[in-house]
């Protein structure tokens, strides 16, 4: 007879946040009322709702576990600005149980990932992440950290965390991008293995420890998490993240939404909740004694606040009529919470971090007389204006360094916006046009390698020939130019590639070393630029972010032009 009891068990799980602290405005398209514009989720909303969730797990005699799929670094100004240092505050201050470790989360290296490992106060999960390699000489190692559940190598699986429930154990593990190196900037020496594989030695190591409850916390993205459902037994969910899924039809909003909350493969539930701090999720599980799924509930709720408007920037607000009328019609969808922000996050936030960023958002340090258009793979009309400026910037600064600097090379997808006429705010280039913090690095590389990192970018972003990962990959330069052949063989799309010297352009050669600086993104080799991850010298640190050196340039600018 088993010694096991049942579980009515909540998972309250978030993911992909990037660091949306503040709320964001979403046009709600509202029955009778047409388009109506509300503050919807952050931070300290999110924790409102946690805390709500809690309370009603302890009135229904349920347990509560607060979950992360990972992602809640980049993506805003906050990010930017404090380099994850907020992440760690706030993320605490949402009394999490557990998160997994994301791509985005190496962006900045793993030193930076082993300080914000180490101020949080819950586990983060990794169970393929394997750091047996980690050279011993690093000065802020990941190894060995308390709160880190890796992979064993001695055991050949992953490590877990064991929850003891109403009395009853609970086991849940994580798994990030087996792929990691080719999305992300971890470091070398850390390795991932396959999910699949530490996932069932994983599962097998903790049902002969006698837990029959399994839970998986996932960063591979929805569609590898249905694949994994189908491919694995005993495991009650498999909360995701990576691919900002919502689950749930949101059209009641004019939202859209994909499949139905808690899609169920073989006894196991898998859900996302879409992104951005913008919604909770909520799954109800009942497991009976055998850890086996009796019932299964719950659904993401879009987190609304209550000052409505007919504006996207809440200058209109609703009449009180029509505000009333809003009111009533969402706090009846059972996919809205109404909720307040929690004051005791919204006065950190306000009183101690927000100064500082509006001072950096209102700090005009340029102007542009013209748009600029900026789009990822050139059109008729020709390719981005923009991005070749970033590429610019970088060359300017690695040179007002003091280095020698033959070119910038920076891909399409770094760049985020179009600029429109008028000033420009160092906010808007860090928080906007340049968002991703991730450093600028200057490295030698040969000609006939550089042609061949371009044309595998440009490969990559076109699929031509190869299966690429997106159209970010696309590579504009300052102080190349080059043409791209799109109907020759595979390794001589590239031609008449030169280089400016001493104001002129003269072909490169390919045995001559070139010096390039990019972010380190790009220089390891990520997303296409395959043979800049195997340079015969690492790349050297500027030890400034992309951001920085387009405000520092734009500034000594003054005006910006569009690039002939």
């Amino acid at each position: 007879m088993s010694s096991h009891r049942p579980l009515r068990l909540t998972l309250a799980h978030i993911n992909d946040t990037h660091s949306q602290f503040d709320p964001t405005t979403l046009a709600l398209t509202l029955p009778q009322l047409g388009q109506v514009y509300a503050p919807c989720g952050g931070y300290p909303r999110l924790s409102s709702a946690l805390n709500q969730a809690r309370a009603q797990a302890r009135r229904t005699g349920r347990q509560l576990l607060a979950l992360h799929a990972g992602d809640c670094f980049q993506g805003s100004l906050y990010f930017s600005h404090y380099k994850g240092r907020l992440n760690a505050i706030l993320n605490n201050q949402l009394d999490l149980d557990a998160m997994v470790l994301g791509n985005h989360e190496f962006d900045l290296g793993n030193p930076l990932l082993s300080t914000f490992v180490q101020r949080l106060q819950f586990p983060v999960l990794a169970a393929n992440m394997d750091l047996s390699q980690e050279r011993p000489d690093k000065t802020n190692p990941m190894r060995g950290l308390a709160n880190l559940l890796d992979y064993d190598p001695q055991q050949a699986r992953g490590r877990y965390l064991v929850k003891q429930l109403d009395g009853e154990p609970v086991a849940l593990f994580g798994l990030t991008l087996d792929n990691m190196h080719e999305l992300a900037c971890a470091d070398s020496d850390t390795l991932f293995h396959s999910s699949l594989e530490v996932a069932r030695a994983t599962i097998d190591a903790i049902e002969h420890a006698g837990i029959n409850k399994i839970l998986i916390l996932s960063h591979l993205g929805y569609d590898r998490d249905l694949q994994l459902a189908e491919q694995l037994d005993g495991v009650a969910a498999i909360i995701g993240g990576h691919t900002h899924v919502l689950q749930g039809d949101f059209h009641n909003l004019g939202l859209g939404g994909r499949d139905h909350y808690a899609v169920v493969i073989n006894n196991t539930a898998v859900v996302q909740a879409g992104s951005n701090a913008l919604f909770l999720g909520q799954l109800q599980l009942d497991l009976d004694a055998d850890g086996i799924l009796r019932r299964v509930d719950g659904g993401n709720a879009l987190l609304v606040g209550q000052a409505l408007s007919s504006d996207p920037e809440g200058h209109q607000p609703l009449a009180p009529a029509q505000k009333e009328r809003a009111l009533n019609y969402l706090g009846q969808q059972a996919n809205v919470t109404l909720v307040d922000n929690d004051a005791t996050l919204q006065t950190l936030l306000q009183q101690h971090y927000k100064p500082a960023l509006l001072e950096f958002e209102q700090r005009i340090i340029a102007r542009a007389p013209q748009p600029l258009r900026h789009l990822r793979i050139p059109d008729d009309q020709g390719g981005s204006q923009v991005a070749p400026m970033l590429a610019r910037a970088m060359r300017w600064q690695a040179r007002q360094l003091g280095h020698q600097v033959d070119f910038g090379l920076h891909n399409a997808g770094g760049t985020r916006a179009s600029i429109s006429p008028g000033p420009i705010s160092a906010g808007w280039i860090a928080g906007t046009l340049a968002p991703f913090a991730i450093g600028v690095v200057k490295y030698r590389v040969r000609g006939d390698a550089l042609s061949a990192t371009l044309e595998s970018a440009i490969n990559n972003a076109l699929n031509n020939g190869v299966v690429g990962t997106g159209t970010g990959s696309y590579p504009y330069v300052w102080g190349l130019k080059f043409h791209y052949d799109a109907e020759a063989e595979m390794g001589q799309r590239i031609v008449r590639l030169q280089c400016r010297h001493q104001g002129h352009w003269v072909d490169v050669e390919p045995r001559r070393q070139y010096i390039g600086v990019s972010t380190g993104y790009t220089a390891a080799g990520k997303e296409g630029y395959y043979p800049l991850a195997h340079l015969p010298e690492p790349p050297q640190e500027l030890q400034l972010t992309i951001a920085e050196a387009v405000i520092n340039h734009w500034r000594h600018l003054g005006q910006l032009e569009p690039i002939n």
